[in-house]
């Protein structure tokens, strides 16, 4: 009988292991909703831009949740390719999404949920996450919303 080796699949696990460091280090920080509808209350009185303020607040709560579903499974991987965790099916579908340039939770079967909280987009995730343009956009919209609600950036 021959004994069967364990810990196939490591240069996938560890090209997830770098993007996901990568991603960890690249989230921004999630909204402070509370200072965010303090600073929201006076444009809500204007009727005119009352609706793009209840915009802005629902996309920044959605903003919020993304993150922090990005933030907690991508902690959840690093402990589980730690060995601190059993690596779940949800783990192992986030090591191969990440591993093949695919936003989490694209593939129908998988369990992710970051494709749930995000939004609609046939891009990969390297185009999200290094694109030199959406990186611009990215700090396009975070400007656009702290003028608009007076933050300092």
């Amino acid at each position: 009988m021959s004994g069967g080796s364990g810990g196939g699949g490591g240069g996938a696990d560890e090209l997830a292991r770098t993007i996901m460091d990568d991603l960890l280090a690249r989230l921004p920080e999630n909204f402070v909703m509370v200072i965010l509808h303090d600073k929201a209350k006076a444009l809500l009185q204007d009727l005119i831009k009352a609706p793009f303020v209840v915009v802005a607040l629902q996309e920044c709560e959605r903003m919020n949740d993304l993150l922090g579903e990005m933030r907690r499974s991508l902690v959840e991987l690093d402990r589980g390719l730690k060995g601190q965790l059993n690596m779940s099916d949800t783990m192992e579908d986030l090591v191969t999404a990440l591993s093949i340039d695919q936003w989490p939770g694209r593939d129908p079967f998988s369990r992710c949920t970051w494709q749930k909280l995000a939004w609609h987009s046939q891009k990969t995730l390297f185009w999200y996450v290094r694109s030199p343009f959406r990186c611009m956009l990215s700090y396009y919209v975070s400007v656009s919303i702290s003028v608009f609600f007076c933050l300092e950036i």
